[in-house]
């Protein structure tokens, strides 16, 4: 299949200069003379459609034989350019006192079952670029090797850690790319910088989405995937279409796994449709972070209307930081701010122990770096010995000023508890009838497998056709099914570290605690607060 893209060029003067009727009427020519001459020029091939898609700008698409390489290519675009032109150029300078120009763009199509819509957007936008001169004949001899990587996506993802500098634990993967090896695209600059020249940006960040989830494997509770997007993929009309949604329910994850990661090297111009594209997904439960803060193309602005769950914070500001006492101040005041606004800071290119030492004693929330893991696939963990040094790092930093080791089973309250199959309007009327409970855990032979909190019910049912949609049906659709679960013998401090690190919308929520995996009772937020206050005054 070819695709052929025409362009009249500077045509918005023939309507400025002849009107309106006299421009409806050449655009009328032109693709009479489409249908007309491209079987004459081209009497082996089909022609399948001929669409005016917007304006002057016209589309034929072209059934052909055999596989045609770039030089048959141009050959084809170039003769019928000569042809169309000779065809109308009578009729056009009769009306407009001057020849016409056409400007002609191609790409070939494959046409395969599975996603034959991604690759007519591909080869529209490739057509387009060649015809408008925004791809050079350069650029146009690689975009053969750049559309088969896509088609056959050939592309390596690897998945480097993100690590709490609080609790030593995984919060979870950022995937990267890679391009084939031995190729021109083997770079991830040189990879989506091409594809962004070309027009090619959206259906590239598709492919490597789709991978990044097919390839992830397991998360555990509240560990998270970060995927790069371009500000101006998020609002593509292709993105918005739920294929992120049915992938990861496919991978049986939830939204609120997925981490929309926001590069900030790349300006986002129309703020209010930005956001209100942005608003949509995380209304569905996706978190943002906004990435490379500090390098230099960062804007305050964007953070402030983006209003991310998380800050990453450029490398540049992290080498060396601990022999930088402008960083660390610098440093220090975005984690003051993080806190203030509610989102996390995320400390980018660790690559010393120094470096995390400082990092973990300034107050930062999570760290990622070679020094903590190397992109990899399948998904990095921390080198034992690593793991070991930032726990003990963790450690020490907790039991600084603590003078006795309380435990969270000292503090444990009793709690309402349900069954799996109690109704919604059941744990509804629980709540009503007594004020003074904040929420109910669901349990299943001893273990619990669910919090309800009053404020999550409510928000549910609050909902346009929430009670008509939720009222009878099991608390199993609306519970939280992975609570803060800690056991009995778990310091104070270390549950305090872990609660409050939790996802701002579950920063309130109960903490179970087991004894041997078996429901014991509550903690509540105040509750461990009030508690950690009196430890610091003992």
């Amino acid at each position: 299949m070819v695709l052929l893209y025409f362009d009249l060029v500077k045509f918005h003067e023939v309507e400025q200069v002849s009107g309106f009727q006299a421009a409806s009427k050449i655009l009328t020519l032109f693709k009479k003379s489409l249908e007309r001459e491209i079987p004459e020029i081209f009497p082996g091939s089909e022609i399948l459609a001929v669409e005016n898609l917007l304006g002057d700008d016209f589309v034929v698409l072209m059934a052909m034989e055999g596989r045609l390489e770039h030089g048959e290519l141009q050959k084809i675009a170039i003769t019928s350019r000569i042809g169309i032109k000779e065809r109308i150029k009578q009729e056009y300078l009769k009306i407009t006192g001057r020849e016409p120009d056409i400007h002609v763009g191609y790409a070939v199509l494959g046409l395969k079952a599975k996603n034959v819509e991604s690759q007519l957007y591909t080869a529209l936008r490739e057509a387009q670029g060649l015809a408008k001169g925004s791809i050079s004949l350069e650029t146009a001899m690689l975009l053969s090797e750049f559309r088969e990587i896509l088609d056959r996506a050939r592309l390596e993802i690897v998945y480097q850690p993100i690590v709490s500098l609080r609790t030593g634990g995984i919060l979870g993967w950022e995937a990267l790319t890679r391009g084939p090896r031995e190729s021109y695209f083997r770079s991830p600059d040189i990879l989506f910088t091409f594809a962004e020249n070309v027009g090619l940006l959206y259906p590239l960040e598709r492919v490597c989405r789709r991978l990044a989830l097919e390839n992830l494997g397991r998360l555990g509770p509240d560990q998270k995937l970060f995927l790069n997007i371009h500000p101006r993929t998020i609002s593509d009309p292709n993105f918005v279409r739920g294929e992120t949604m049915r992938l990861i329910e496919e991978m049986g994850l939830k939204p609120s796994s997925i981490v929309f990661e926001i590069t900030e090297r790349h300006s986002i111009n129309d703020f209010p449709n930005f956001n209100k594209t942005l608003e949509h997904y995380r209304s569905q439960g996706y978190l943002v972070a906004v990435d490379d803060v500090g390098s230099g193309f960062s804007s305050l602005e964007s953070i402030a209307e983006i209003r991310p769950d998380f800050i990453k914070i450029d490398k540049s500001l992290i080498r060396d930081i601990n022999l930088n006492p402008i960083k660390r101040s610098l440093l220090e005041t975005f984690i003051t701010f993080a806190e203030k606004i509610g989102c996390a800071i995320i400390a980018e290119g660790i690559e010393t122990w120094e470096e995390i030492t400082t990092l973990a004693n300034i107050g930062a929330h999570y760290g990622q770096g070679y020094f903590l893991g190397r992109p990899g696939f399948p998904k990095v963990y921390l080198d034992k010995s690593v793991e070991q040094k930032v726990l003990r790092l963790v450690s020490s930093r907790r039991h600084n000023g603590w003078k006795h080791a309380f435990t969270v089973g000292e503090i444990t309250e009793n709690a309402e508890i349900v069954r799996k199959d109690c109704l919604v309007r059941e744990v509804k009327k629980i709540l009503e009838e007594n004020e003074l409970l904040d929420g109910v855990v669901v349990v299943e032979e001893g273990k619990p497998v669910g919090l309800v909190m009053r404020y999550h019910l409510d928000r549910y049912l609050g909902r346009q056709y929430g009670v008509p949609l939720y009222f009878e049906r099991p608390i199993t659709a609306i519970m939280d099914t992975s609570p803060l679960v800690i056991e009995e013998d778990t310091p104070i401090e270390i549950v305090s570290q872990i609660a409050m690190n939790r996802n701002r919308f579950k920063l309130y929520d109960y903490i179970i605690v087991t004894r041997n995996q078996l429901f014991k009772g509550i903690v509540s937020v105040r509750t461990l607060l009030d508690t950690m206050t009196r430890i610091c005054q003992i």
